[in-house]
Order: structure tokens, then sequence, then C-alpha cells
């Protein structure tokens, strides 16, 4: 009769046992793995630094999961659109074809809403021949979507096409639906031809 009287006790104590066990190792996961609030916050933190004054961002669309945005006609090589929430402009991130040696080349573009480039850069750049990944993004800057004053760099026309293609990508993007006008010498786009299909 007293092993029918223990075993009560002995299951709430195996049981609380049981509980500290989960609580613990659910204190070092949170300790070693961050939460999934902070690993979504990070790409916002180089949001900001592009925009320090911004009052916030909302992605409009995300190649990963394209079914789910109501933007439509988005060539293949726009990665991420992000709009900042006072109306400054969007964030577009590409990734191009292929560049010179096989490997695409990925690239952010700050397009404003008057339809000109505020900011460029290359995210990743694979080739080893340099067409001035520090300086070519720079030629973009306050160009319209015709790119008209943009040159390519001798000795690296793949690598330069590739991004001059893939920022082309980012205003048809834009423009087929209604986010931005097209420039005022850009036929192309107006037609709705991307280079990201050619």
């Amino acid at each position: 009769m007293n092993q029918t009287k223990g075993r009560p006790i002995s299951v709430v104590i195996l049981f609380a046992v049981l509980i500290l066990g989960f609580v613990l190792i659910g204190g070092v996961h949170s300790l070693v793995f961050p939460s999934a609030a902070e690993e979504i916050a990070a790409p916002d933190d180089d949001l900001y630094a592009i925009f320090p004054d911004a009052a916030d961002f909302v992605l409009l669309y995300d190649a990963s999961a394209a079914n789910e945005s109501s933007l439509q006609g988005v060539p293949p090589t726009v990665c991420t659109i992000t709009a900042e929430t006072s109306g400054f402009g969007y964030i577009v991130t590409c990734t191009t074809t292929e560049g010179f040696s096989g490997e695409p080349m990925d690239l952010t573009v700050v397009i404003d809403s008057e339809g000109k480039i505020a900011f460029a850069r290359v995210d990743t750049y694979p080739d080893t021949n340099d067409f001035g990944q520090d300086e070519y993004p720079l030629t973009f800057v306050g160009q319209d979507s015709s790119l008209a004053d943009v040159e390519l760099v001798a000795g690296c026309t793949f690598s330069s096409s590739a991004y001059k293609d893939a920022v082309a990508d980012a205003f048809s993007a834009l423009i087929s639906n209604g986010l931005v006008e097209p420039g005022k010498d850009d036929s192309s786009i107006q037609e709705g031809s991307n280079h990201g299909n050619e």
C-alpha cells in the first residue's frame, strides 16, 4: 500500500523535472540561436543605412514569394522591391543574369518617386576584371529609366552591360506597375519590354 501512495508524488516530481529541462533547453536555445524576429529585422538595418531618415519600409515584392505580391511583370533579375513609406522611393535588389565569369553579380539601386536613381551599388562581384564596382554605380545616380548618359566600361563590357541591364530591369518592374513614370527618352520600357527576358 505504501508503493501506491508514493507513485503520484514520483509522477509529479518527474513532470516537474521535465518542465524544468524544457525551460533550460529553451533558454540555452535562445542564447545560441537568434529569434526569427531578429533575423527578419536584420535587413532593415541596411535599408536604414541607405535611408537614415526613413519613416519605415514595406516589402512590395520578393522573388522567393512572387505569387504573394500584387506586382506583375517583374523581370526575373529583380529579387526584392521595398518601398520607403514616406514616399521617397523604392529600394530594388537585383541579380544579373550572368557576368563574365558565368556567375551573377548582385546589386542594389534606389529609385526615387520622381523616377531618378538616388543610390546604386554592387553588393557582390564574382568577376576578376575590375569594372570599377565602387565607381561605376555612381555614374547611374541622377539617371532616369532611359539611362541615356550611362556608358559601358571598356574592357569590361560584359559586366558593365549586365549591371546596366539589371538596373533597367529594376526600372521596368517599377514602371510596369505604375510606381514611377518612365524617363523622357525611354520608349523600350514604355512598351513593356525588359532586359531580364532577352
